[in-house]
């Protein structure tokens, strides 16, 4: 009697994100491009990243991930944009 093992297969899932929607709006081109320049600067994953900003209009995603690149001053990019996030939620 012998039992054969196999490996696990893995399958890559191809995931069309045209049917998805973040806060009332479809996932475009420029959105998933924002969330990700936001999540390399935050220092966090993608994932999370499009959590923290699933409300907000693709607007205020690039309006934010610009001040804080370009205008933070002497304030790292990232902290600035966790203080500005916590300065919108105690509004």
């Amino acid at each position: 009697m012998s039992e054969e093992t196999s490996a696990p297969v893995f399958k890559k899932i191809e995931l069309d994100l045209s049917r998805f929607r973040v806060g009332g709006e479809p996932v475009t081109p420029e959105y998933e491009n924002y969330v990700h320049l936001t999540a390399k600067l935050i220092k966090r994953s993608y994932i999370a990243t499009a959590k923290l900003v699933e409300l907000w209009p693709v607007e205020k995603i690039i309006r934010r991930y610009e001040e804080c690149t370009k205008h933070a001053g002497t304030m790292p990019g990232d902290v600035k944009w966790w203080w500005l996030r916590k300065n919108d939620l105690a509004r």
